[in-house]
């Protein structure tokens, strides 16, 4: 259909794309960029994650309406205006959620929620730019990018959720030496070089690697701490009537305990 511009369009859908959708778009591209304007006027005091989800969530409506709009380009002027401008607007922003993910990273290096915005930014670059200077504007270049991005991120070394893993656990073992907990690849109780900022940091270290690999990493770094409180936690389970009557073998320790129980050593 899109070959023979034979293209089946309903009045409801019309309605909606005209008077919701793009109206919609509009507003919220007024909002973002008055706000853009606001942040660069206090760039020191710059509100890191807000701009992200701000960028986002105007570039994936936004885009959703440019594709459903595709069927209506040649009957509405509206439509025709909307398709030709709305990739030349988001480029602005793309910079605005660039600066905003590289201070998160710079400060708190890589999660795999920063990896998918970093991913999403180059996804929305090469579109945005393919839809403002080519010549065919096939809007099949969005399903295509969408499928070789996620092959990228989903193979070693990239692999979406390997890559920021190994990343905290690097930043965790030098938050740890910094506060010469550790030495010599020795574990120590915590030294009088931790602080509210550096403390703050291992722990979320430690609650990120434990999170997205099952704390394995984490059990056998500390794992001379947690002898103790292994054998504690497998007698407070066998001696709790339910898990006694169920005849279940002791399944290990909680996320939850050894984060808090690493944490509180």
């Amino acid at each position: 259909t899109i070959n023979t511009r034979d293209y089946v369009t309903n009045r409801f859908f019309d309605f909606i794309l005209r008077f919701v959708v793009i109206p919609f778009v509009i507003i919220y591209f007024c909002i973002l960029y008055a706000y853009s304007i606001k942040v660069l006027l206090n760039i020191s005091d710059w509100p890191k994650w807000e701009v992200c989800w701000l960028v986002i969530g105007f570039s994936v409506f936004g885009y959703l309406g440019y594709i459903f709009s595709k069927s209506y380009e040649e009957e509405h002027a509206m439509v025709q205006i909307f398709r030709k401008y709305f990739p030349i607007v988001v480029l602005p922003q793309i910079p605005m959620l660039g600066y905003a993910i590289i201070l998160r990273i710079n400060q708190y290096d890589l999660t795999m929620n920063r990896y998918f915005v970093v991913i999403f930014g180059v996804w929305l670059t090469i579109i945005s730019l393919y839809f403002m200077i080519g010549k065919i504007k096939s809007l099949t270049i969005i399903p295509a990018t969408l499928t070789v991005i996620t092959l990228f991120i989903s193979i070693w070394p990239w692999w979406v959720y390997r890559l920021p893993l190994d990343r905290q656990y690097s930043r965790l073992i030098n938050n740890l030496e910094k506060a010469e907990i550790i030495k010599e690849g020795k574990i120590f109780v915590a030294s009088d070089m931790l602080d509210a900022v550096l403390e703050n940091d291992i722990y979320s270290g430690i609650e990120y690697v434990c999170r997205f690999e099952d704390c394995q990493r984490i059990e056998w770094l500390f794992a001379d701490m947690l002898v103790e409180v292994k054998k504690t936690d497998e007698k407070n389970w066998q001696e709790n009537p339910y898990n006694a009557e169920s005849g279940k073998e002791y399944p290990g320790m909680t996320y939850w305990t050894i984060v808090q129980e690493v944490t509180k050593a």
